[in-house]
């Protein structure tokens, strides 16, 4: 019979033991077998043997049979003391005891950046402590009127404010201008000092405000403060202006190690994502709410449009379009085409009125003389052309531009 009964040690045959274990394991390949003729000798297990090269053994099994004895025999360590088996059990190192603060949660609409799906919309959950001592909290989110739990949040995002303003600017284009000083949360947060391009593969991106910022210039100015500068403004924006931030303003540095994703099943498409967080330092739980817009699947509208009256009264019109994928600058590559085909959808507005459609699959519409009278189009009326890109799962905002 075989009974399995619970055992308790001290923590010295513990650490004896372990380390009994991590010879064994350690020594299995140096093996010694060996046939002798049985004698008056008994070679019984755990008994100690010397080999003419002067190495000690450990008898491990040994198998008696007619006139011989097999034994099989592991080599003994030399620092491996036989006497002792006592080991000391170390002492217990606390951790440091830190402040814990309170919570602080965004959720951010993400737009398509390189590695997502760009079948799916992306929502992420940032979330940070004022305290170094912060590491998670609790999240729950309303669906249908009911609060859900939905498991922790991700490690601590690197998060702060700015402390100046930053004036607006053209979107996707180098703002070398314009700096913004920002705090950081804590003092267990830091940046890493850079002096670069905004364009190069590597810069950082920012949230600052519901704007996406690459910034190619951080200093630390003391105090867990920093400046920013030389920056790629409005990044992934479907606006071309990004707009002036205040003082005050939210910050997080965009790292995928400091995101929790949003379930697919836990919002829809504009709706308004409600959540709380409870951390041990929240006397209250802490809310944040946000539009899930679907910036990952909406193409973003095309620019550079032109449209150009000819003398026998036809019109040409040109524009270029955007991809919602969008991996920095890239010198001598066409952007990415991340919808299944190239397709937009063409209005032409006389004297605000619509009166054409078009759905075309390139870049360029030619309207005839002939077509415009078709549409009953004033003579000398103002012309104005509106041009949506069709994507997989929406269309982008209108360029809109008119005909000279």
């Amino acid at each position: 019979m075989r009974l399995e009964l619970p055992a308790v040690l001290n923590a010295s045959i513990a650490k004896s033991l372990v380390e009994a274990k991590d010879n064994d394991v350690r020594y299995t390949k140096h093996l010694w077998t060996a046939s002798l003729t049985n004698s008056a000798t008994p070679y019984q297990p755990s008994d100690n043997i010397m080999t003419p090269d002067g190495r000690k053994w450990q008898i491990a099994e040994s198998e008696v049979g007619l006139g011989i004895t097999t034994i099989t025999a592991k080599l003994v360590p030399k620092y491996r003391a036989r006497t002792d088996l006592s080991g000391a059990a170390g002492r217990h190192v606390a951790p440091v005891d830190l402040p814990i603060g309170d919570s602080r949660i965004s959720i951010v609409d993400l737009p398509l950046i390189p590695g997502g799906d760009p079948n799916k919309p992306a929502v992420a959950i940032f979330a940070a402590g004022t305290q170094a001592g912060w590491r998670r909290a609790a999240l729950s989110v309303r669906i249908d009127q009911q609060w859900t739990d939905i498991g922790g949040t991700a490690p601590p995002a690197i998060m702060g404010e700015t402390l100046t303003e930053l004036a607006s600017h053209p979107a996707y284009l180098v703002d070398a201008g314009n700096e913004i000083e920002i705090a950081l949360l804590n003092p267990s947060m830091e940046l890493s000092i850079r002096d670069s391009s905004p364009l190069t593969h590597d810069a950082p991106l920012f949230w600052i405000g519901g704007e996406f910022v690459r910034v190619g210039c951080i200093a630390d100015i003391g105090a867990n403060r920093y400046r920013l500068s030389r920056l790629s403004r409005g990044c992934f924006a479907l606006a071309l202006h990004a707009p002036a931030q205040m003082a005050g303003t939210r910050v997080i540095l965009m790292d995928a190690g400091s995101a929790l994703m949003l379930a697919d099943s836990q919002y829809i498409l504009g709706q308004t994502i409600l959540l709380e967080a409870q951390g041990l330092g929240d006397a209250d739980p802490v809310s944040a709410t946000s539009i899930a817009e679907g910036k990952a699947i909406t193409p973003l509208s095309p620019v550079h449009g032109r449209a150009v009256r000819s003398n026998d009264g036809s019109v040409d019109c040109t524009w270029k379009r955007r991809s919602r994928l969008d991996l920095g600058w890239v010198g001598n590559v066409d952007q990415a085409q991340v919808e299944q085909q190239e397709s937009y959808r063409v209005a032409l507005y006389a004297n605000d009125m619509s009166v054409r459609e078009w759905v075309i699959g390139e870049n360029i519409l030619r309207v005839s003389a002939q077509e415009i009278v078709e549409a009953n189009v004033p003579q000398n009326a103002s012309l104005w052309f509106s041009v949506r890109q069709i994507g997989r799962f929406a269309q982008s905002d209108p360029l809109l531009f008119s005909a000279h």
